[in-house]
């Protein structure tokens, strides 16, 4: 992108507190792009702002069109002639199979959304895709069943014929070669790397984007264990909850935190997550449920070591790039994306069957935890790998 002139962009996506899926990773990468100067204005078009839900102030450079009804998805077509009408230099929407709200429909829609902006503004629109069914193995993420396998070829083909004609950027370079072997390089547009990114949103609700360094929140002599994410089948919580269990019978001093939703796809998952904290509720020393984006960085701060047991893996993990920016130890089960993502070896990949070894050996690494996190490094990095995507 050139210094000489400034660009406005037209952004299709949720962020918190307008839409569900990927809203959090959607708004740090607003926030990232509106640091960039020769961005000087992003239309943001998200759904309607829903009751009870928290909606942030954004940076000023940020404008929010509330407009994108996945309740009504026929009223999802109201997103081309505003982008037609805005005449922003670059639009840019973030996809994918599951990403339009819970409605078979609207995510059809929303699927193709990309290619009639397209044809409406006769300008490249650029795709973030956050999930395909080319690149996942739906069914071990829990969408199993007759009618989620017609949905699969349904979906195969539509991404297919999106592929080929518009600009994709996956974020990982795993997925590129996966859809690369399986579709051709020409369905490949490119790579975009997202180090860092998910941080973004609750550094600047915490004004600590401006801040060179974080201080580690000190703690008393307990080993402090964050048991967190977006609770769903391709999770095992059992096997972290049962490792902690037996290794607390040697080390009573660990504290154990566990938080995050449930994923709005699997409202039944809740009961069976109950059960669990029902089950060990004698080692669970807190119990936070969804934790508002503003309490993310404290969380992680206060915190020693991670646990990620999955298994299979739905993406680039949120929770492992939040870990890496403020340096925890990860105890993280072995698949490609998080080997890819994997920044240093704070990061200790492992199988499920392998848990508790893995994380006596955790025990062992909270000692090289940093004091202090830098970090400008980090969002220098983020900053530059958008541009990067931005220039291509």
């Amino acid at each position: 992108m050139s210094n000489e002139r400034t660009f406005t962009i037209a952004f299709v996506c949720n962020i918190l507190g307008h839409g569900n899926t990927y809203d959090e990773w959607s708004t740090s990468f607003v926030i990232a792009m509106s640091m960039i100067e020769a961005i000087s204005k992003i239309h943001i078009i998200v759904p309607p702002p829903k009751e009870g839900k928290v909606a942030y102030k954004l940076p000023e450079k940020c404008i929010i069109h509330g407009i994108l009804d996945y309740d009504h998805p026929i009223n999802m077509i109201k997103a081309v002639n505003l982008i037609y009408e805005l005449e922003c230099d670059s639009v840019i929407v973030v996809s994918g199979p599951t990403a339009f709200g819970n409605g078979i429909v609207s995510n059809l829609i929303g699927l193709l959304l990309p290619l009639l902006i397209q044809r409406k503004i006769g300008k490249e629109v650029k795709i973030i895709n956050q999930g395909s069914a080319y690149t996942h193995n739906v069914g071990s993420l829990g969408y199993s069943g007759i009618v989620n396998s017609m949905k699969l070829l349904v979906v195969r083909s539509i991404e297919k014929f999106i592929f080929k004609r518009l600009k994709t950027y996956f974020q990982l370079g795993y997925y590129c070669n996966i859809v690369e072997a399986k579709l051709g390089k020409n369905y490949v547009g490119g790579l975009l790397v997202s180090d860092y990114i998910d941080a973004l949103a609750t550094l600047y609700l915490n004004n600590m984007d401006n801040s060179i360094e974080l201080k580690r929140y000190s703690s008393s002599d307990h080993i402090r264990i964050l048991l967190h994410g977006f609770w769903g089948p391709q999770k095992d919580p059992e096997t972290a909850l049962e490792s902690v269990q037996n290794i607390k019978l040697r080390y009573p001093e660990i504290h154990l935190t566990i938080s995050g939703g449930i994923n709005n796809h699997f409202p039944g998952y809740l009961e069976y997550f109950k059960s669990l904290l029902k089950k060990y509720e004698s080692i669970i020393d807190a119990y936070l449920g969804y934790v508002d984006e503003k309490e993310l960085a404290k969380l992680f701060l206060e915190n020693h070591i991670v646990l990620m047991p999955y298994r299979a893996s739905g993406g680039q993990s949120g929770v492992l790039e939040m870990a890496s920016f403020f340096e925890n130890v990860v105890v993280c089960s072995d698949f490609p994306e998080f080997r890819e993502e994997k920044k240093s070896d704070l990061v200790v990949l492992t199988d499920l069957m392998n848990f508790e070894p893995s994380l006596l050996r955790a025990f062992e690494m909270v000692d090289e935890i940093p004091n202090i996190i830098h970090v400008q490094n980090k969002i220098e990095t983020v900053i530059k790998n958008i541009k990067n995507f931005l220039a291509d």
